[in-house]
């Protein structure tokens, strides 16, 4: 592998990176209403006064400049600060870090299936493909 391969594959994996942070931070800034629109439903939102809307704005950086809004998107992703859960308003990292042996669990086990369910299968084709069944 040369060096000039890995440099454009590593500028690859970046903008794919960037382009998916990018729309991980617009579409719900894109929502008709806004980010707010995430917090419940309609009938929720319609509940809550002008204060309390400035209030949730406030906290979340809403009220901010898009660009600055999205800098501080950017680094709170890269130091792994989060914010806090707009659904139950734990903080986010604390969510994934319960949720996290979880998921290793199943994927591991997918894994071990998919593999055994593979190898078996392939040595099985095998030894058909080597008694001459598997020809034609």
């Amino acid at each position: 592998m040369t060096w000039r391969y890995a440099a454009g594959r590593l500028a690859e994996y970046a903008a794919v990176l960037a382009v998916a942070l990018t729309l991980n931070f617009a579409l719900p800034r894109a929502l008709p209403g806004g980010p707010l629109k995430l917090f419940g439903s309609p009938e929720a939102l319609a509940r809550l006064t002008a204060d309390e809307r400035a209030q949730i704005a406030t906290q979340y950086g809403f009220g901010k400049p898009l660009h600055e809004q999205f800098l501080d998107y950017l680094g709170g992703v890269f130091t792994l600060n989060l914010g806090t859960s707009l659904s139950d308003g734990r903080p986010v990292t604390q969510a994934l870090s319960e949720a996290l042996p979880w998921t290793l669990l199943l994927v591991g086990t997918s894994i071990v299936g998919t593999a055994l369910v593979g190898v078996t299968l392939g040595v099985l084709g095998a030894l058909r493909r080597r008694r001459g069944k598997g020809s034609g």
